[in-house]
């Protein structure tokens, strides 16, 4: 999911983090990100990032380590051009 000019809702998130995730999203690193918060559960890990401004959602089934899922997103930001 990609919101354009929506960079503004890490900060909200983290203030209030939303009652639909399954966990407590926390900050992380992403390379390519301005700034994000991400989760890992048993099922899947979900982040969301700001990245040129705008605001992305990545949900993955199969990912559960979060050192995975961060190096898996910069490797998708590193190939696409923003």
């Amino acid at each position: 999911q990609f919101v354009q000019g929506g960079a503004w809702a890490i900060a909200q998130e983290l203030a209030q983090p939303p009652s639909y995730y399954y966990g407590t999203m926390a900050p992380v690193s992403i390379a390519g990100a301005t700034s994000a918060l991400a989760l890992c559960n048993d099922a899947a890990c979900q982040a969301d990032f700001a990245v040129a401004g705008s605001w992305m959602s990545v949900q993955t089934d199969g990912v559960t380590s979060m050192d995975e899922l961060t190096h898996d997103i910069a490797a998708l930001l590193a190939a696409t051009p923003h």
